[in-house]
C-alpha cells in the first residue's frame, strides 16, 4: 500500500487560521469546562502549533501532508498508539500505579485505561 501521492494538497491560509483558532478555543474550553472538554487537551496544542510550524517552514506533519506524504502521519499515530498500549500494560502491573477516573467514558477498560482513552494516544 502506497501512502504517498504525487500531487500536492492545498492548505489555504484561511484553513490554517481556522485550525489555530479552533485550537485556542479548545484550550480555553479545557480551562472552563474540564470535565466535559478534557479530550481537547491532546488536540489543542496540535491545532495551534502545526500551522505555526507550517508558516515558518519548520518540518511538520502539515507540510508532509501538503506534499502528499502520508507515511509520517501514519507512522507517528500508529507508533504512539502501540506505545500507549504498552505504557498502560506496564502501569497495570506496577505499584504504585495510575488509575483513571474519566467522566462519561470510564468504562470498557483495557488495563487501567478506558478503551476510548486510547484514542488520545495518536494525537
Amino acid at each position: 500500500m502506497n501512502l504517498d501521492r504525487s500531487t500536492n494538497i492545498s492548505l489555504s491560509p484561511k484553513l490554517l487560521f481556522i485550525y489555530g483558532v479552533t485550537g485556542v478555543i479548545f484550550g480555553f474550553a479545557v480551562l472552563l469546562w474540564p470535565n466535559e472538554a478534557f479530550p481537547f487537551v491532546w488536540v489543542a496544542p496540535i491545532l495551534i502549533l502545526e500551522p505555526i510550524a507550517y508558516y515558518n517552514g519548520v518540518p511538520c506533519i502539515l507540510l508532509e501532508v501538503k506534499r502528499g506524504h502520508f507515511l509520517p502521519l501514519v507512522a507517528i499515530t500508529t507508533s504512539t498508539l502501540i506505545n500507549g498500549f504498552w505504557w498502560e500494560c506496564w502501569n497495570f502491573y506496577s505499584d504504585p500505579k495510575w488509575i483513571y477516573t474519566i467522566p462519561y467514558v470510564g468504562f470498557w477498560k483495557i488495563f487501567e485505561m478506558p478503551a476510548l482513552g486510547y484514542l488520545g494516544y495518536p494525537f
